[in-house]
């Protein structure tokens, strides 16, 4: 894989993940790491696993798509790893959880609770 981004090697994915210590996610790819760079950044690591039935085409197209597409709501590649087997893609974290936390957070405070009427309540007339 071409990329301007940081090329890795294994070994510094396991000194930035001390050795896959935490996981912090686990997707169609395989399971995502935090990792802290020698900088003191923090990062999350998408290990591509070996048993993925996505492969490693569609790693290569979520990394080649986060190299040309840049949002504020999106978060940054910041390099990869790509020896043999070992795949890797290394984002920056972001501290206040993912997507999915967030809307489902927010589905939460909308849902109101419902008022069913008893036998013993009068009923409104229209």
């Amino acid at each position: 894989m071409k990329s301007k981004h940081q090329r890795f090697s294994y070994s510094e994915i396991l000194n930035m993940t001390d050795n896959f210590k935490t996981i912090i996610g686990d997707g169609g790819f395989g399971k995502v790491y935090i990792g802290i760079l020698q900088e003191h950044t923090q990062v999350a690591v998408k290990m591509l696993s070996t048993s993925s039935k996505q492969g490693y085409k569609e790693f290569q197209s979520e990394a080649q798509l986060l190299t040309i597409v840049h949002h504020r709501n999106l978060v940054s590649l910041m390099g990869y790893c790509d020896e043999g087997e070992i795949k890797a893609l290394v984002y920056e974290y972001m501290t206040n959880g993912n997507l999915q936390q967030h809307l489902f957070a927010s589905l939460v405070t909308l849902i109101v609770p419902l008022h069913v009427p008893s036998a013993e309540q009068p009923k409104a007339k229209f």
